[in-house]
């Protein structure tokens, strides 16, 4: 079973500023972000449950993009993935 995934306003905030940062570095950048991201989301939704946990209540998990030094963090929610961040791995949620 394949799981939905939503992405928050502040993802999407931050996946558009990311694409924009890359984007204007070298024109074609930020298409290979957005395609790294929706590979690595396509994972999720196949397997989120095969990350780990970041916190420790147990909801929160995260994943490193494989080429861009990004983390998306998510929480699964029934049949849903709920995505909160994508943030550059240097900076701290």
């Amino acid at each position: 079973m394949k799981y939905s995934i939503h992405l928050t306003e502040e993802a999407l905030e931050e996946e558009a500023e990311a694409f924009l940062f890359y984007e204007k570095e070298k024109q074609g950048l930020g298409d290979k972000f957005l395609n790294d991201l929706e590979s690595t989301l396509n994972r999720i939704s196949e397997n989120p449950a095969h990350y780990s946990y970041i916190d420790d209540t147990k909801t929160m998990r995260d994943v490193v993009l494989k080429t861009f030094p990004y983390v998306i963090i998510f929480e699964i929610k029934f049949e849903k993935v709920e995505v909160y961040h994508i943030h550059h791995t240097s900076k701290s949620k």
